[in-house]
């Protein structure tokens, strides 16, 4: 798998709205002037990619499986919104070249007055009381898009901006630089059959009026999270550095623990991640939503090295650590 550069996802949409020519002469005009309008979206960026699982990246597919809640409400109440209170929920989906189709189709009030406000987020699941839940899978990338709206007469752009609310692992693999070191390696260890992150609660709900995702606190066991490793497998250890798939989690506080697992034995690997300093400042070993961490596991005869490193959301420089 290539390194996933996994960047936020600006989806701009347009809203056309329909006017209409009145004239004393002109009854047709009189009968469509008040008709509905209907809500149009389109993105700008052409190049979405979404897969039934996986992390989104920028290739040109499109994208399904997007959510959209809606409130009508005057300008003057649009802060005090009852999100948790019956929201319309629309589904949609991005065709590659950008436009936007909903199910149901989506008109605007037909008071001038009245605005549609719309939340997005993705993938799509049943709204309760303003919130949906998630399952945390490793493979399911969780996104959402802050509240946009328009009303029948607005013609300006609106710009649901799609936001990464995991963190992202991906993982290479390694023997060594040389033969004589990989091929003890690989004798020492075998074959990879898993990877799995350790220790991760896996329920969690989003909550839509904020964005702000949030551990379930009850029957929520921590639970190990798979890598999903490549459509060919997890690589063999050689002295190349081979992609080894990916994982997503919710941003961690604390030391991540990898267990690897092979045809002869399993063993767990700490993660050392850096801290960064200066502009967006970061703790060490605290992973943040919207990066992805590249996790190089060096197999040697009688251990497992491991490097991190944060990759495009935001890139930052490398640590390391090694487990005996």
């Amino acid at each position: 798998m290539k390194t996933l550069v996994l960047s936020m996802i600006s989806i701009a949409a347009t809203v056309a709205a329909m006017t209409a020519c009145t004239s004393e002469s002109d009854g047709i005009d009189d009968l469509t002037k008040d008709a509905p309008v209907e809500i149009k979206m389109s993105a700008k960026v052409l190049n979405i990619e979404t897969r039934a699982t996986g992390p989104i990246n920028d290739v040109n597919t499109a994208i399904d499986d997007i959510g959209f809640i809606r409130k009508d409400a005057k300008p003057a109440d649009a802060n005090t919104i009852d999100w948790t209170t019956s929201p319309t929920e629309y589904s949609a989906k991005i065709a590659a070249g950008g436009a936007i189709t909903f199910t149901p189709v989506p008109y605007y009030p037909a008071d001038k007055a009245t605005s549609a406000y719309m939340i997005g987020y993705h993938p799509k699941r049943t709204v309760t009381s303003g919130a949906v839940e998630y399952t945390i899978d490793g493979n399911t990338d969780i996104m959402y898009a802050e509240r946009v709206d328009g009303n029948k007469e607005k013609t300006t752009a609106l710009t649901p901006n799609f936001n990464h609310l995991l963190s992202q692992l991906v993982l290479k693999i390694t023997g060594g630089t040389t033969e004589a070191e990989a091929n003890a390696a690989a004798a020492a260890w075998g074959t990879i059959s898993s990877i799995s992150v350790k220790s991760i609660q896996p329920k969690y709900t989003l909550a839509l009026s904020t964005g702000k995702l949030t551990v379930v606190t009850n029957d929520n066991e921590a639970t190990a999270i798979n890598f999903e490793a490549p459509a060919s497998g997890f690589p063999t250890i050689a002295t190349t550095t081979d992609d080894a798939g990916y994982c997503m989690i919710p941003p961690q506080g604390s030391q991540i623990t990898l267990a690897v697992t092979t045809d002869k034995t399993t063993k767990d690997v700490i993660i050392t991640i850096p801290e960064r300093t200066g502009e967006n400042p970061r703790p060490a070993n605290t992973t943040l939503a919207g990066e992805a961490y590249t996790v190089t596991l060096t197999f040697k005869a009688n251990e497992i090295e491991s490097t991190a490193s944060v990759t495009a959301w935001t890139p930052v420089a490398g640590g390391e650590g090694t487990v005996d």
